[in-house]
């Protein structure tokens, strides 16, 4: 009966979610991230690349991302809007929300061996219901991408193991790297898959296939590196990670950048004594420094030389407040979601009063679009931001603390278990490093975003499903014996 109800919540939830999406254009929110994935698109079709105007000093793209991760998608809807003549944004959103689609049926894929029909369907609700999985699908931003990789890479990891495939083996390794391409965690799937395979492998031959094979994780990557020098004149696969870092050492835990050896050195060469290099976040700096005509690569160098020697200075603080932000304030941490307008003429006004050149090109996109729409598309919009506010009137942290604690609790039982047995087991293992990995990574590297931890609620609540159909079933264990 439980599962018939659920059966019946599932299909009119999914017919709800595309009714909705039928009548929401691609939103305008977010837009300066959107703008730089975009320029990617821009580049490589017409070859223009519009800079920020705070760079005044850029001559050529910056590759912030890897150009072959998200902005695939992007090279991909363009390709199809040229053959067809069809609107860029329409083709973008029908691509992303399939995606969105296709996260929640590898999720019912991946769990249903482990949790059953009615767990494994709350799961999928859960998924679907989380507003902000849903949003990003109609943003131009990665988050839907990446957990859509994230996930096949995971249910085909698992099917590859069990079959025992070598031909899924192969291709769950060239989804890792490429889902490595869209974010640069995705590198955290290839030492807890080399350790899975490692870990059943007996005998040195088979050690050496599993090595074959875990190199092919790094196909992709090697691509991506041709592609850069083919179309970007540089074999780096992408750039700004001192930027990223810049922003967790300097910006939020403080260091003085201006007590650095690399800040005078910078004074020498600019041949100004009185420099006081910005304390802000990366593009204070780079601002600053590209007003002085330094060039992008040469402020990369100097903020991963400032980043170094912050660490050096404080490498026991850096790594506790990585640990304390990872593994416990971003995991509890509200999760934001935005405004959405009930008026399709709110976007459209929103995006006249927006001026900037390096968003131009998205901003051409977005405008062409019918913002509002008839008027049953108008009435879904109202219903889309009705949903919204209700999501954020019921999101509190207690939410996401109870299920941390419950996913705290499943890594301590698998962690006895394991301790026991000293069997490992694929899945439980990959959920549990990739969701405290990412978020410690994510701590690590970067200022502190809820959005960075996106992908880990997927992961946490397949772990809390899985660990309560455990808990069930030897609670019924218990009963018959």
């Amino acid at each position: 009966m439980l599962q018939q109800i659920l059966k019946y919540c599932l299909v009119l939830t999914l017919i709800f979610q595309c009714l909705l999406h039928f009548a929401i254009p691609l939103m305008p929110h977010y837009l300066n991230d959107p703008a730089w994935y975009y320029m990617y698109k821009a580049y490589v079709f017409e070859g223009i690349w519009i800079h920020e105007e705070l760079y005044p000093s850029f001559k050529e793209p910056v590759l912030y991302h890897c150009s072959l991760g998200y902005p695939l998608l992007l090279y991909i809807s363009g390709g199809i809007s040229s053959l067809f003549g069809c609107s860029f944004a329409a083709v973008l959103l029908q691509i992303q929300f399939v995606v969105y689609l296709l996260s929640a049926r590898f999720l019912w894929l991946i769990c249903l061996p482990y949790s059953g029909k009615t767990i494994t369907t709350c799961m999928v609700l859960v998924f679907l219901w989380f507003m902000p999985f849903f949003n990003y699908a109609h943003l131009v931003m990665s988050e839907s991408w990446f957990i859509g990789c994230l996930l096949a890479t995971i249910y085909v990891f698992i099917k590859a193991i069990k079959s025992e495939k070598r031909s899924l083996l192969i291709l769950s390794f060239l989804l890792a790297g490429y889902t490595f391409l869209i974010r640069p965690v995705g590198g955290l799937l290839f030492p807890v898959m080399l350790t899975i395979l490692f870990s059943s492998a007996t005998g040195p031959k088979k050690k050496l296939l599993v090595s074959g094979f875990s190199l092919l994780f790094f196909v992709l990557p090697i691509v991506q590196s041709g592609f850069n020098k083919v179309v970007f004149s540089t074999w780096t696969i992408r750039e700004g990670f001192s930027w990223n870092v810049w922003n967790r050492i300097v910006a939020e835990d403080g260091f003085d950048p201006n007590s650095s050896l690399a800040t005078t050195q910078l004074r020498k060469k600019l041949n100004d004594s009185s420099f006081i290099a910005s304390n802000g976040h990366w593009w204070d700096i780079t601002f600053q420094l590209s007003a002085k005509g330094i060039q992008a690569k040469e402020i990369q160098d100097y903020c991963m030389s400032i980043c170094k020697d912050g660490f050096k200075a404080h490498p026991f603080r850096y790594a506790a407040i990585t640990l304390q932000r990872g593994l416990w304030e971003l995991p509890t941490v509200t999760h934001e979601t935005f405004y959405i307008y009930p008026e399709g003429k709110q976007y459209s006004d929103y995006l006249r009063s927006y001026s900037s050149k390096h968003h131009d090109p998205l901003l051409k996109v977005l405008n062409a679009q019918n913002f509002e729409g008839n008027s049953f598309s108008g009435f879904l919009l109202k219903v889309y931001s009705a949903w919204n506010s209700l999501f954020l009137k019921l999101n509190t942290r207690f939410v996401y603390i109870l299920l941390y604690l419950i996913v705290i609790a499943a890594s301590i039982s698998w962690l006895i278990r394991f301790l026991k047995t000293r069997k490992v087991e694929p899945l439980r293992l990959l959920l549990v490093f990739l969701s405290l990995g990412i978020s410690t990574a994510a701590c690590a590297f970067e200022i502190l975003h809820d959005r960075y931890y996106l992908p880990v609620i997927v992961l946490n609540v397949m772990i809390a499903g899985i660990f309560l159909t455990q808990l069930l079933n030897r609670k019924a264990t218990k009963k018959s014996l």
